[in-house]
């Protein structure tokens, strides 16, 4: 299955804590590399910055944050984070997170990707593998990186429709959910859609509200 991927922004904050919030305490140490409290978690969620960084995300048919990267940018490289929720492992979100980290690092001119996990933690392992990164050991943690080609104006281009077409799946995921349950709840009441729901399908759908 093919996974859209969406930048994050400011507004996405509470949805990130949330999802967060649904990581294990094991899943929350193999994504940070040592434990931590739901408090300093909560920090870490106020204290990025959407200017400097980028983060990505990956929604579930519930519209909740299934996976998500943060793409911390250095002097000359970027460095990912990666979650996915456990329920969604194995669908290839992690695969679709490190791919678009790497086509935005590649498109903003950055030289490298990098990403550094436990030793142990040979699911994150094999992901970066699998991308044609190259893993070693650095002070006792695997780190994996690889060199980006120098951006072209496809590869730019490639970064703004992989976040329009993201969008778009995403807003008729989310219209679409919204009329099957309206369907079933008039079918429920033994009523028909009424012309009211007809005008309201026929209209332009506002943008999504982010959470």
């Amino acid at each position: 299955m093919n996974h859209l991927v969406q930048r994050l922004q400011p507004a996405h904050r509470k949805a990130i804590a949330r999802h967060f919030s649904r990581l294990d305490a094991e899943a929350l140490r193999l994504r940070f590399g040592h434990a931590l409290t739901r408090a300093a978690l909560r920090e870490y969620v106020a204290r990025i910055d959407f200017q400097r960084d980028a983060l990505f995300g990956a929604f579930d048919d519930a519209d909740r944050l299934a996976g998500v990267a943060h793409v911390a940018r250095l002097e000359a490289a970027a460095e990912v984070g990666l979650s996915v929720l456990r329920r969604h492992r194995g669908q290839g979100i992690g695969r679709a997170l490190l791919g678009r980290a790497a086509t935005h690092a590649r498109a903003i001119g950055l030289e490298r990707i990098e990403l550094l996990c436990l030793p142990h933690n040979q699911a994150m392992a094999r992901l970066a593998a699998a991308a044609g990164m190259t893993l070693h050991t650095v002070d006792g943690m695997t780190q994996a990186s690889a060199t980006l080609p120098s951006a072209t104006l496809l590869s730019v281009c490639e970064e703004l429709l992989s976040e329009e077409w993201a969008r778009l799946d995403r807003r008729i995921r989310v219209e679409t959910r919204a009329l099957r349950a309206l369907w079933h709840a008039r079918r429920e009441t033994g009523q028909g859609i009424s012309r009211r729901l007809a005008r309201a399908v026929a209209r332009p759908a506002e943008p999504v509200r982010e959470s």
